[in-house]
């Protein structure tokens, strides 16, 4: 009997096959709309008329000519428009259109093919991927493998689930192929959507990721589609944050990525490109190409969180103790601002009925008023200063900051006694004292965080679920958890780091699905380029949405929600009388709806849908008379209330007959603080039982979910009772999980949603409705709101409550009008627009990390697949080369140098191009003195404010720090003698003593700079000392800023050169003495294998008899040397390309040159095209080019990455600041968008820079050792700390904080091969060389076995 309550929906989508059917149906339902038309069209007709006949025929004076055609022009203007906006309503929208074109497609073209694909065998069936592909790369286009894809996914889905794929479910794949956003109700099984659409992409070649909310989804939606893409032989794979991300354990990551499908989170897809490019190694990387993501829950994850950054970090400070003495201040100014609210409160009525005569016509004076009687929080600096409150911070709560005013700061250094903030050594603790108020006033625990097991666990705005692992940045986590007192963890910095919107934005293809995405269409359309396509349901949605309930306080509507609870739960129906009125309504509007389809022979839609069969015409009428006679019986609503709702409650049981029982009731409450207070009055008030699903439950989840569709036996005395559970959970719980209902809930009316606050996002309020009503089940919603809501509040100012209260509007009533429901809707629209412009503004500060990002990786990728080192090398150096002669050749060279001199030894800044050295050593230091001398005296009148303040009294100044910085300048003051003193008298002491230490000074050091050669000499010593390069200063004496470079050109490559030959020699024979040990004839032995493999020489141990080491490094120097320089190697590559050809010339290269083919692969063409055999022969040159100078090539790799990720840690860490401090640029009356970009900008050029200066300082100069198991072509190991992939100490968390790092720093190193929330495991020690045995011949060469030799000693 469900149907009585809703027959569903009459989406004409559903089932039209043709834009005709649906502009035709959509006009027969605008009856009204269409008469509107009609008699527009019949006055302006009958003015046409009256116009033309004009009043002498009409015989009506009124009916003047001119007077008709005026009228008729506007008439006609209205008719026009009129009737362009209804065609506008009644015309199939692009929506519309798009799903029609697509359901031709799955009717006309795919349906056809499900018999011919039903009788393949499953092998045969297998077989069609490789026949599919085969046709592909034949030419053939999608479109005609398209449908017979589409069926045989369709039929791999019926045999390995039991389950043929809907109608719109195969349009839904289409949309998702097509890269769009497919927004499908929940319960239409939108994981099995993308199946098609996922085969159709790896047909093509693609790799496709598929991203979902959380490990448990993943794992279910992985193995649940496996079986379906077995049949099709694609291969699925999955990963959770619980799977290793290094050593042998990694490989089952490493498999997952590489299937043709892998499954995953939005945080492990991104923390794993982090890792990757934190990776040293191109074998060490596993996520692969970014090729094809479906994006599940696109709005939550591309909208909600799109800016939510992944950061990999690593430790930043070791003291952690100053957060617990901000943590002390902010109580202090907490407790002090108290006391100043209950100051300006007593005198508040006072103030504003005598305002200061400069403060009544002053808006900040009113608008200060309000906003503290409200709440005092609200206030702004000027709105404080206008009603003149005593403000010690500023709260802004949307933004989740709090910042100290200049009376709260003055207030915390009086606490801390340090004198003032803005002294260096002080300049920190604002930051500390502004994350503890932020902690304590913007962060509510059991809302933004819970504290479980002594730590702080942040909770998912939307989902309520815990994010293990995720922590705040930039101290504010650590501020939290002194807040609540739990052990402190240490402060993190951001070493990776990349935002979800900007990951997502990387993938070549980017498709996704949700059930509530229409509302966010703009956002996806401008940011990514996404198409939003509305998907008709597979059945009639029957879930009935009624108006809000808003009440005038919160505890009067959390009584009533603990009524509607209880009420629905236990009997099915409302428990006040109007909202079981408008059930008694509805339904009766459904019968009359059933009687007129009955007496026109119409079949109705409920018809599919009933549970039980549809009623006669006779039990119609009666059903209606009783829901008649239930509705008269209440009347307009005046009488006992508890006989009215009992009259009602007897009409609708026998209007429902045994369709009646205890419905499940699910509750949507916005915080983890909402859903325990609710859930204590439940249980306290009626003993409901019931489940909560929050941050601290979030472990039974799906056991939670499960039940929440279900009914339960409830035993009272003798009586058996059926309720319906109750499930309280946040918004957003259970989000991916369908809830099922249980035998005979749809009969009764399924399940019943209650939301305790209005979002101010429509679709999370849509999201909670969604929960009820999938595939055809009945369902209704309501929410329930108070004047007190944050929503009501934004909108709704007091003079709205103050009208209310004259209306008569109590405590305890209910305003219950679909007016303001869609009011409310239309407000939180605004709310979006407004959110999406504060997002589209932060995306412009994204932009800046997002290049950086971009240009940093993809460098770094390059060297760690080692294609074109030496050419990035020699870039480096010839940058370096003429910026330093740009510098030394710089005119103003020495004078530079000389301010910075003065600026070292005198402690005074002057400019340098108020100096000229060329006028001798006299004159200069004459000029320097009187220039000091006269900055010198602005510095302290700057300085000295900071200490001394003429205006307050003496006691405030801070004379400890004043004595201190007078000693600088040799003056020894007392505090005594300070607090005596006058401040004039005191300032031009310090200018007396400072300018006397000026004149004093010896300014001799001056001299080298008035050398005419300084700068020339300057230049010949940087090159000695950068790169070991001797240039004889003679040779630069006439020469040029082109001849100077050209110079230095040549000298660099001469003695880089030198370092190809000699460096891969030098390399082997290091390690050959270091792994041999005392060994002769192994370090012999491990030379010759060496040059074996290199030269093809054919040389045993024997050939190095007697020779010293450096006879051996000139013999293979000169070998080398020999196939470097002297085309040797080329002789053999011509012999082996007039003897080989095609495979057999890629099998003799890599046989000959190794691994260096793997950076430079071998493309052997058509060995009879001259142009074919020249790339042959140049690919080959550099092959053996790169196999000679191996061991200098992975030098400049470890010297690169190495460089690279000090740097960009560092970078990432300025980059944190300045992105948190920019914000007070604007004080400045500067951009702070822009001054974000241009500085970053600026940052990240100085960075590139240091880069390269890193880099050229180290090339010619570190040494690296070759591994003992590899030889040429093999891996190396860094001969100093800090080189390798030991990586330790670190975490991968999402959002705001994490950790990970480099192979620069030891407290780094384990950064990109930890996973999510983990700290490094403890590393086995293992014997580097083979154990010896006691019976084997002694390693040392004697001849004589090991325990009668060197293992006598053991």
């Amino acid at each position: 009997m469900n149907w009585l309550l809703s027959v569903g929906d009459t989406d004409i989508l559903r089932d039209a096959v043709s834009p005709m059917a649906v502009f035709w149906h959509r006009m027969r339902g605008g009856r009204i709309l269409v008469a509107g038309s009609l008699a527009l069209t019949a006055l302006l007709g009958a003015l046409i008329v009256l116009a033309v006949l004009g009043p002498d025929r009409t015989g009506w004076v009124w009916a003047q000519r001119d007077w008709m055609a005026v009228a008729a022009s506007v008439i006609f203007a209205g008719w026009a428009g009129y009737n362009g906006w209804l065609l506008f309503q009644f015309m199939p929208s692009r929506n519309d259109r798009v799903v029609l074109r697509l359901r031709e497609l799955v009717r006309q073209r795919i349906d056809p093919l499900e018999e011919r694909v039903r009788v393949l065998s499953d092998d045969q069936l297998r077989a069609k991927t490789a026949e599919f592909k085969q046709r592909l790369a034949a030419g053939e286009s999608l479109d005609d493998i398209r449908p017979e894809a589409y069926a045989c996914v369709r039929e791999a889905s019926r045999r390995a689930r039991n389950h043929r794929q809907f109608e719109c479910q195969l349009i839904g794949a289409k949309v998702l192929e097509d890269c769009n956003v497919a927004e499908m109700r929940t319960g239409e099984g939108k994981t099995i959507v993308c199946y098609a659409a996922n085969y159709l992409k790896v047909l093509q070649g693609l790799k496709v990721h598929m991203v979902t909310v959380n490990d448990y989804l993943v794992k279910r939606d992985a193995e649940f589609c496996r079986p379906i893409f077995d049949l099709l032989g694609v291969t699925v794979g999955y990963i959770t944050s619980d799977m290793e991300t290094y050593g042998a354990e990694a490989e089952i990551r490493r498999e997952a990525y590489n299937c043709d499908i892998t499954y995953g989170t939005n945080s492990e897809f991104g923390f794993d490109y982090l890792r990757d490019n934190m990776k040293h190694s191109a074998r060490d990387q596993m996520q692969g190409r970014q090729d094809y993501v479906v994006v599940d829950e696109v709005d939550s994850i591309l909208i909600d969180e799109a800016r939510t950054p992944l950061i990999i970090s690593g430790p930043a400070h070791d003291d952690v103790s100053n957060y617990r003495v901000a943590d002390n201040i902010a109580r202090m100014l907490i407790a002090k601002q108290q006391a100043a609210n209950r100051e300006t409160a007593r005198r508040l009525n006072d103030l504003e009925q005598n305002p200061p005569p400069e403060a009544r016509n002053n808006p900040k004076f009113h608008d200060g008023i309000k906003k503290f009687r409200a709440d005092p929080l609200w206030l702004s600096s000027e709105e404080a200063e206008a009603i003149g409150h005593m403000q010690y911070f500023v709260v802004e709560l949307d933004r989740k900051s709090a910042h100290m005013t200049e009376h709260g700061a003055k207030a915390a250094q009086a606490e801390l006694a340090i004198g003032t903030f803005y002294d260096t050594k002080n300049m920190n603790w604002p930051h500390y004292i502004d994350n503890a108020l932020r902690a304590h006033l913007a962060y509510q625990k059991d809302k933004e965080y819970v504290a479980v097991d002594d730590q702080i666990i942040i909770v998912d705005e939307f989902t309520g679920r815990m994010m293990h692992g995720r922590q705040w940045s930039d101290g504010l986590h650590q501020a939290v958890e002194a807040k609540e007192k739990v052990t402190i963890k240490q402060e993190t910095q951001t070493l990776a780091t990349i935002t979800l919107q900007n990951l997502f934005k990387m993938y070549q293809q980017l498709a996704g699905m949700t059930g509530t995405a229409m509302t966010e269409a703009d956002e996806f359309m401008k940011i990514y380029k996404l198409e939003v396509i509305a998907i008709p349901t597979n059945q009639p949605v029957r879930r009935i949405d009624y108006n809000d309930k808003i009440y005038k306080t919160r505890g009067s509507k959390l009584d009533a929600l603990v009524e509607e609870i209880r009420a629905y739960s236990q009997k099915g129906y409302p428990a006040d009388a109007y909202s079981l009125l408008d059930m008694l309504k509805m339904a009766r509007r459904t019968l009359v709806s059933l009687r007129d389809a009955n007496g026109n022979g119409q079949a109705p839609e409920a018809a599919s849908v009933a549970q039980a069969s549809l009623p006669g015409l006779e039990r119609i009428d009666e059903q209606i008379r009783i829901a008649d006679e239930a509705i008269r019986a209440f009347g307009n609503g005046e009488g006992d209330e508890a006989a009215l709702y009992a009259s009602l409650e007897e009409g609708y049981r026998k209007l429902m007959g045994s369709n009646v029982g205890g419905r499940p009731v699910l509750v949507g409450t916005t915080s983890v603080e909402a859903s325990e207070e609710l859930s204590q009055l439940l249980s306290r008030r009626y003993g409901i039982e019931h489940e909560v699903l929050n941050a601290r439950h979030h472990a039974r989840e799906a056991e939670i979910v499960a039940k929440a569709g279900q009914q339960h036996e409830v035993v009272r005395g003798k009586k058996k009772e059926i309720h319906g559970n109750v499930t309280i959970a946040t918004n957003m719980a259970g989000r991916g999980t369908d809830i099922v209902l249980g035998p005979g809930v749809a009969a009764i009316g399924g399940l019943h949603v209650v939301g305790t606050e209005r979002h101010e996002s429509r679709r999370i309020d849509n999201q909670l409705r969604g929960r009820c009503g999938r595939q055809g089940d009945p369902g209704s919603s309501r929410f329930f709101l108070s004047m007190e809501d944050e929503l009501l509040r934004l909108f709704m100012g007091e003079w709205m409550l103050k009208m209310l209260n004259m209306l008569g509007f109590e405590e305890g009533m209910a305003i219950d009008d679909r007016r303001i429901s869609k009011g409310i809707e239309r407000a939180q629209k605004k709310v979006e627009e407004r959110n999406f412009g504060i997002r589209k503004n932060l995306l412009e500060y994204d932009e800046v990390m997002d290049f950086q990002r971009k240009s940093f990786y993809s460098m770094r990728q390059q060297v760690v697949e080692g294609r074109g080192l030496s050419e990035m090398i020699w870039r480096m150096i010839d940058e370096s080369v003429a910026d330093a002669i740009d510098r030394f050749y710089d005119p103003q060279y020495p004078a530079i140098c000389a301010a910075e001199w003065v600026g070292q030894n005198l402690n005074v800044p002057i400019e340098a191009d108020k100096l000229d050295p060329s006028d001798g050593l006299e004159e200069l230091s004459k000029t320097v003195r009187d220039l000091a001398a006269y900055e010198v005296r602005g510095t302290i009148q700057r300085t000295f404010g900071e200490y001394v303040d003429s205006d307050v009294d003496p006691e405030e100044w801070d004379v400890r720090g004043l004595a201190s910085w007078a000693a600088q300048f040799g003056l020894n003051l007392t505090q005594n003698q300070i607090r005596k003193a006058q401040p004039d008298e005191l300032l031009e002491q310090l200018i007396e003593a400072a300018q006397k230490r000026i004149e004093e000074a010896d300014l001799s050091g001056l001299e080298p700079y008035c050398d005419s050669q300084f700068a020339k000499a300057r230049l010949v010593r940087w090159a000695q000392e950068k790169f070991g390069v001797e240039v004889p200063l003679e040779d630069l004496a006439t020469a040029n800023r082109e001849d100077a470079e050209q110079i230095f050109r040549e000298k660099m490559r001469a003695a880089y050169k030198i370092r190809e030959i000699e460096y891969p020699v030098d390399a082997v024979l290091q390690f050959a003495l270091h792994a041999g040990g005392q060994n002769v004839n192994e370090v012999y032995t491990r030379i010759a294998n060496w040059v074996n493999r290199k030269y093809g020489l054919g040389w045993t141990y024997e050939h190095f008899a007697g020779k010293s080491p450096q006879q051996i490094f000139q013999e293979l120097r000169a070998i080398n040397e020999d196939y470097l320089t002297n085309g040797k190697l080329d002789r053999e590559i011509d012999q082996a390309l007039a003897k080989y050809s095609g495979d057999a010339l890629v099998q003799w290269a890599q046989q000959r040159f190794g691994s260096a083919v793997d950076s430079q692969p071998i493309e052997a063409g058509d060995a009879a095209s001259p142009e074919s055999a020249a790339r042959v022969r140049e690919q080959l040159q550099h092959c053996a080019y790169e196999m000679l100078r191996w061991e200098l090539t992975q030098l400049e790799r470890h010297v690169l990455l190495s460089t690279f990720d000090s740097l960009w840690k560092d970078h990432m860490y300025s980059m944190d600041l300045l992105r948190h401090g920019i914000g007070l640029r604007g004080y400045a009356e500067r951009d702070p968008k822009i001054e974000y970009k241009r500085e970053g900008t600026r940052m990240f050029n100085e960075m590139m820079v240091n880069i390269r200066e890193r880099v050229t300082d180290l090339i010619f100069k570190v040494q690296i050792a070759m591994r003992p198991d590899e030889g040429a072509g093999g891996r190396v190991a860094a001969a100093g700390p800090g080189g390798g992939l030991a990586y330790s100490n670190v975490q991968t968390t999402k959002a705001d904080a994490t950790g990970a790092g480099f192979a620069s720093a030891a407290a780094d190193q384990d950064a990109a091969m930890q996973k999510q929330g983990e700290a490094a495991k403890p590393q086995t020690i293992r014997r580097e060389a083979p154990r010896v045995g006691r019976n084997e011949p002694c390693p040392c060469g004697s001849g004589k076995k090991y325990k009668q030799c060197c293992g006598k000693a053991r």
